[in-house]
Parts: structure tokens; C-alpha cells; sequence
């Protein structure tokens, strides 16, 4: 109220009101004194003043007075409403300083009215200032703030990326990090203001100083990426960890690491809301860091490599913040695994056998986006894989740049084998077949005669295929389905959408774990109730007595599982994972599990099932060693002819016939080996890190943002060089007795003893 008070003062002393200028915080005085009436006000102040020559009619002064204070009013309120509703800082500190700036000049006088030291001000001048203030501004605050809501999300993300460059251009020229920088314009931009933010700016500044840094260890950006990737931080808690550890050792910062990322990914396009990156491209990256990690010398001017590749849907994804128009419910991803790098006679420079073949650590993506499996999916997807494919085994070769010299890699071996038994029978289109392997039908394949005479063996290929459903396909283009008609048809239904690759000799070795456990589990549960099989080739309606009984015996047998072993049938997936087959195939399970078995005469042979089906499962899970193919065959002859002996009614699924009637046979293609290298691991174990990553390292802004931020993780997580970081986990050894259980001795008189 001291502009009140002055106001007074000037009307007691009868004081000339010409050099009296009232101001606009003053008038506000005025208008909370006389509760917000506003003649009350513009009386005082016509009083305090002498009558003017350039103001004739006073209530024309009055008016335009009373205008004036309800304007400068109304647009202070309005400043403080916006300011406390959006919390604007710097809009409300711009706006603060423009009527700062206006409440220090003169609102009500004359054009002949003169101040010492200031020019001659009108009122119908001041007016039209006034109501321009809420839309122009002083020339020092001309551009608009980061925050003002005129500036759409495209020219705020480009304001963003303009002041971010700046940043790194000056914090290059001082030799300090951004955050250092940022800290000094914090503590500077604050220190008459606000003291408690300038020392937060300063404690930032002086936390991150280069002299701290003498005696510290500084860090690499790869060893900064594998921190990023392997603790799974995002950008602002990297940046807490490198303040916090900055006495010990020193990370780089966040921006000098995202820009190395950034070189490091393959160039992307989008691809059904998603993204699809380039397979060559993605080879010649990967090949490239792998060859820098190894001696240079050692590496001539061309290198030989093999690849396998591969695709898998995953559903029960979740959607945020989706359109309506599409959906993220289902993910499909595509990946490959390096497997070998050689000289051209031979020589292995790099091996993927250490890490595993196939393994989710070394699998990198290729492609990310929503969309459900299906035929439809494949038929337009395939053919653009398989093509380039073609180019790289066909090629002259990728062409590498190391650092002192370039090098061609030339492909010899790509191998489609990360996918499952369901897109094995779509990419084939053998959706009524019993076996994608032979064309042998199910009563032929439970015939003990073809047993015995060996008749089962790899038969189909892709170009067979293409001529049979040829043959068979109307002037419609559809094949022609009728009953009974598979001795002819084969199981065809459509035309395949693989051309030259030869899938059929593929079999999914990580999912036979779970099907051998649900097929013995099946077993067991059926010879206790009511021994019958339904399957489409003999269909089986069961009356509700015998649902009774099967849920009963399975109930019973889950039950007891559960509480001495902990292993739930419910959860066939757990096999998979870690020791938990093994565990499963262990000695005092199968005597357990033995002993359930309510007919005493079936017991011994379902032991031997039991023992000899998981010890070929295991040995189909091996990729170092090399196999008895004699043994192996004789072996699973001998299983395949007790089941139909001793359990004439059960039906054997197509992965249990895969295994015992061609296991041999792909250990044969497989030069010997275990085909554990050709494992579907890879792609089955990326959607665990999809699911994780698309919900807490990526953005939810729109679907493409979030498959190109997952995908960019996701191909940052299995660099070679980051893998390499990884510390090395060696077993323990206990020094026990350890004493070779029966399932164990039976694996290893499978194995060659020569190797």
C-alpha cells in the first residue's frame, strides 16, 4: 500500500499531481483497498491529480481509467491461473517480466504531461500497449519458450534435438560433459533468484569436475554399452550411476554412448507398424565386430561363415495405448545366429559352440512387428527372406572394412532352423499330415511290420511338394480335400510357400523335451484309467465314466509329482528350462513314476520306455559330440516296437515318431553330430527379453517407437562385442564322488567312442 499512502500524502500537501505517476502495482493497491470498486478507485485518483488540459471531460477519465485497471487486472489474473494450473515456469517468468517491464511506466496522463528523465507518455498510447501485452512481447523474449502450446510435438522434438546439439557442441569446446554444463547454467541462471536451485546446479558441476578424474579409471563406451545393456538402465539412471561412482571410475556420457549406438544398428524400415532391417546388412555388421575381436593377422582377405535363421510368433502381448485400427497382442519376430567363422581351408577363426549354437545371447534380430502367424503372414513375408538368402549364398560375398584392410566373407552354409513344428507345417502346407518327414500315414507309421523292416526315412522335399499340389489343385488354385484320400493327397493342402529350402529335415529339438514329458505323462495317465487314445486318424469318444477316471488318475499323478519332486504337469514349458529334463529323466523319477503304474505287467516295460526315449531326446539336445548312428538306430527301433507292443491303444504323436523313426537320420545329415546347433532356442528365447523390454526400455508414444526401441535393444544385447564383456562362469568343483546313474550310462554308449 505504499503507492496508497504516497497518493495521500500528495492530496495533504496540496502538492502539483503533475509529476505524480501512478503505476500499474499501485492501482492494484487501490482496487483491493476499496474491495474491487472501481469508481471508488478512479475518483481517488482524478482527486489526487489537477485538472488536466488535455483531459476536458472528466467522466471520459474516469472511463478510460476504469478500463485500464480492469485490463491490467484481468491479464494478471490470467497470468497467475496459467501459471499455477500448467505450471509454466519460464512462460509465467516471460510473462512476469513483461509486466514488470509495463508497470514501470506511466498508464494515466497526458501527451503534455512531462517527467523528469522520462519522454512524454499518452494514455491512449499506455492503452494500446496494454492490450497488446498477452500477445507480443519484449524483443529479448521474442522466441518462444520450449513449453508454449502454439509449438506442435514436431517442433518441439526438433527445438529438443537443435538445443541437445548445442549442448554437445559446447561442452566439446570446454572440455566438460553436458551434465557439467548443464549444471553451470543452472547455477548461473539462478544465483539472484533462487539460491537452493543454483547450489543444486552447482553440486551438479562441480560433482562431475575433470580434476577428479586423475586418479580415477576411466571406463570404455563398449564397456558403458554392456552396463547399459546388461543391467538393463535406462539413460536417466546410467547418468545417476556415473555421478555416483564418479570418485571411482569414470563412465562416459550418456550422449557420447547413444551415439555410438547409433552406429552400431543396422538401418531399419517399417514394416506393418513395426520394423524389418536388411539380412546382409545385419550379417556384415555382425561379422564385422566379431573379426575385430580377433587378431588381425591371423584373418586373410577372405573368410568363409555359416548362419542359421529363422522366425516364431508369440501371443499374449500386451497393447499400450494402441489404435484401434491395430493391435500388439500378437509379435512376430525374426532373428539369425552366426555359427561359424573359417578360412577358406578349413581353419576355424570363431566358433559359437563355446556360447552355445543358437543361444538367445548370441541370436540378434532382423525383424519386429505386430502380427499374428498365419499362412497369409507367411506367403507375403517369406519369399523376401528367402530371396535375399539366395543373394548371400549366390554372392560374390559381404564386403568388410577393418581397420587396416578389406575383406570378403563368402557364405556356405544357411541353415532355416529356428522355427517350430507348427511353421514347419506351414511353410510346407502340410497341415493334414502325420509327419513332414515321410508321407507314411498314421496306421502305416503304428504298423510294427514297417518297424521292424526299417521302412521309415526322410522322403519329402519342397520340390515333390510343389509337383504334387500341382497335381491336385482345381482351376480355383485350391487343393482338393476328400476323406480317406491320404494315400493320395499326402497331407497336401495347398501349395508350399518354401521353394529351395529344404525344411523337411528339420526337427524342432528344443520342443521335443516338452513333448516327450506330456506324451510319457499321457501315457501313464490312460493306462490308469481307461487305456484308450483318441486321435484323428482313429476317433475315440470316451463316455463321462471315463472322463472320470482320466481326471481322477491325473489329478492323483500330478498331485503326488508335485509334492515329492516339485514338478507340475500343468506347466510342461519348466522342462526347458535349466536342468529341470534332466531332472525329469533322473533314476528316482522314473522308479516313482514306475511305481503309479497300477498294472504290474506294463511296469518294466514302461521302464524301459521311459529310460531309452529321454536318453534320445537328450542326445538329440548335444551339438559337440559326435553319435553312434548304429547304436542310435537300434536303440530307438527297439523303443518304437515295445510301445506298440506292450501299448498297442496309445497313438504316437508325430514328435515322439520324428524322434525314434528319423532322429538317426538327422544325426547323419548333421555329419554326425548332435543336432543340437540346430535348436529353435534363439527365436524361442527372444520373446522374454521382447516382453520385457517392450514394457520397460521402450517408448509407449506409438507402436513404431516401440519396436524400434526394442529392436535396437535387442540387437545392442547380443552384440558380440558386449558378449564378449561377459564374465566367464566356471562350475565348481566340489571334489564330491559322483557315482553314473543308469540313464547316464546309457547316453554315453550312444556317443562315438573314437571321439
Amino acid at each position: 500500500m505504499d503507492g496508497v499512502d504516497e497518493a495521500d500524502g500528495y492530496a495533504e500537501s496540496g502538492k502539483s499531481a503533475k509529476k505524480r505517476r501512478w503505476t500499474a502495482n499501485e492501482l492494484l493497491q487501490l482496487v483491493q483497498k476499496h474491495e474491487k470498486d472501481y469508481q471508488k478507485v478512479a475518483e481517488e485518483v482524478t482527486n489526487s491529480m489537477l485538472p488536466d488540459e488535455g483531459i476536458e471531460d472528466t467522466t471520459d477519465a474516469l472511463d478510460k481509467l476504469t478500463t485500464t485497471i480492469q485490463s491490467i487486472r484481468n491479464k494478471i489474473m490470467h497470468l497467475h491461473k496459467q501459471k499455477k494450473k500448467r505450471k509454466f515456469r519460464h512462460r509465467a517468468g516471460e510473462l512476469d517480466s513483461t509486466f514488470i517491464s509495463a508497470s514501470q511506466h506511466s498508464i494515466f496522463g497526458s501527451e503534455k504531461h512531462e517527467v523528469e528523465d522520462e519522454g512524454p507518455f499518452s494514455s491512449q498510447e499506455m492503452l494500446e500497449e496494454l492490450e497488446d501485452l498477452p500477445q507480443s512481447t519484449p524483443k529479448e523474449h521474442d522466441r518462444k519458450p520450449l513449453t508454449d502450446l502454439t509449438l506442435t510435438r514436431k517442433h518441439r522434438l526438433e527445438r529438443v534435438k537443435k538445443y541437445r546439439e548445442t549442448l554437445i557442441q559446447w561442452s566439446k569446446e570446454q572440455r566438460c560433459s553436458v551434465t557439467e554444463l548443464c549444471g553451470f547454467f543452472i547455477q548461473v541462471a539462478n544465483y539472484l533468484n533462487d539460491r537452493s536451485m543454483a547450489k543444486i546446479g552447482w553440486n551438479i558441476f562441480i560433482s562431475n569436475m575433470p580434476h577428479q578424474r586423475g586418479t580415477c579409471q576411466e571406463s570404455s563406451v563398449y564397456e558403458a554399452m554392456w552396463i547399459l545393456s546388461r543391467l538393463k538402465l535406462s539413460h536417466r539412471m546410467y547418468t545417476e550411476l556415473r555421478i555416483r561412482f564418479l570418485d571411482r571410475i569414470v563412465l562416459p556420457p550418456i550422449h557420447v554412448v547413444a551415439e555410438k549406438s547409433v552406429l552400431m544398428q543396422p538401418v531399419t524400415k517399417e514394416y506393418k507398424k513395426g520394423v524389418l532391417a536388411n539380412l546382409p546388412n545385419c550379417l556384415r555388421m555382425t561379422i564385422s565386430e566379431q573379426l575385430s575381436l580377433l587378431n588381425e593377422e591371423e584373418i586373410g582377405e577372405i573368410v568363409h561363415f555359416s548362419f542359421s535363421y529363422g522366425f516364431d510368433g508369440s501371443g499374449d502381448q500386451k497393447d499400450y495405448h494402441q489404435k484401434k485400427d491395430h493391435s500388439t497382442s500378437h509379435i512376430f519376430n525374426v532373428c539369425f545366429t552366426l555359427n561359424e567363422i573359417t578360412k577358406p581351408d578349413g581353419t576355424i577363426l570363431w566358433s559359437s559352440k563355446e556360447l552355445g549354437h543358437n543361444s538367445p545371447r548370441i541370436t540378434r534380430p532382423v525383424g519386429l512387428f505386430p502380427a499374428k502367424e498365419s499362412d497369409k503372414l507367411l506367403k507375403e513375408f517369406f519369399p523376401k527372406i528367402e530371396k535375399e538368402t539366395k543373394e548371400i549364398l549366390k554372392g560374390e560375398g559381404l564386403k568388410i572394412c577393418l581397420s587396416n584392410k578389406d575383406i570378403k566373407a563368402k557364405a556356405t552354409k544357411a541353415s532355416l532352423s529356428q522355427i517350430d513344428g507348427k511353421m514347419i507345417s506351414s511353410l510346407l502346407q502340410l497341415k493334414g499330415a502325420y509327419c513332414t518327414m515321410c508321407s507314411w500315414s498314421f496306421e502305416q507309421c503304428h504298423d510294427i511290420n514297417n518297424v521292424e523292416e526299417g521302412n521309415f526315412k526322410i522322403t519329402r522335399n519342397p520340390e515333390d511338394l510343389h509337383f504334387l499340389a500341382l497335381i491336385l489343385e482345381d482351376e480355383a488354385g485350391k487343393v482338393q480335400r476328400s476323406q480317406n484320400d491320404y494315400h493320395v493327397r499326402q497331407g497336401v493342402t495347398g501349395e508350399p510357400i518354401v521353394t529351395d529350402t529344404n525344411v523337411c529335415q528339420v526337427i524342432p529339438i528344443m520342443h521335443l523335451k516338452i513333448h516327450a514329458f506330456n506324451w510319457l505323462m499321457e501315457l501313464l495317465v490312460r493306462q490308469n484309467s481307461h487305456q484308450c487314445w483318441h486321435s484323428h486318424a482313429r476317433p475315440l469318444r470316451k463316455t463321462n465314466d471315463q472322463k472320470d477316471l482320466e481326471r481322477m488318475s491325473r489329478e492323483s499323478i500330478k498331485k503326488e509329482l508335485k509334492e515329492n519332486y516339485g514338478i507340475n504337469m500343468s506347466e510342461a514349458g519348466d522342462i526347458t528350462k535349466g536342468n529341470n529334463f534332466a531332472r525329469f529323466s533322473s533314476d528316482s523319477v522314473r522308479k516313482f513314476l514306475v511305481t503309479l503304474l497300477d498294472d504290474e505287467s506294463k511296469k518294466e516295460d514302461f521302464d524301459f520306455i521311459f529310460l531309452h526315449l529321454c536318453a534320445l531326446v537328450r542326445i538329440l539336445n548335444t551339438q559337440q559330440r559326435k553319435i553312434n548312428i548304429t547304436r542310435f538306430k537300434t536303440v530307438s527301433t527297439e523303443v518304437y516296437k515295445t510301445i506298440l507292443k506292450a501299448f498297442p491303444w496309445c497313438a504316437i504323436s508325430p514328435s515322439i515318431h520324428r524322434v525314434l523313426a528319423h532322429g538317426w537320420e538327422v544325426c547323419e545329415i548333421n555329419e554326425g553330430m548332435g543336432p543340437g546347433n540346430l535348436s529353435e532356442e534363439g527365436s524361442e528365447g527372444m520373446h522374454k527379453f521382447i516382453r520385457y523390454l517392450r514394457e520397460h526400455g521402450a517408448r509407449k508414444t506409438s507402436t513404431l517407437d516401440n519396436f524400434t526401441d526394442t529392436f535396437n535393444k535387442l540387437w545392442r544385447l547380443s552384440s558380440p562385442i558386449i558378449v564378449s564383456m561377459d564374465r566367464e562362469r566356471r562350475r565348481n568343483k566340489t571334489g564330491k564322488l559322483v557315482f553314473p546313474s543308469e540313464i547316464d550310462t546309457l547316453v554315453e554308449t550312444l556317443f562315438d567312442e573314437m571321439n
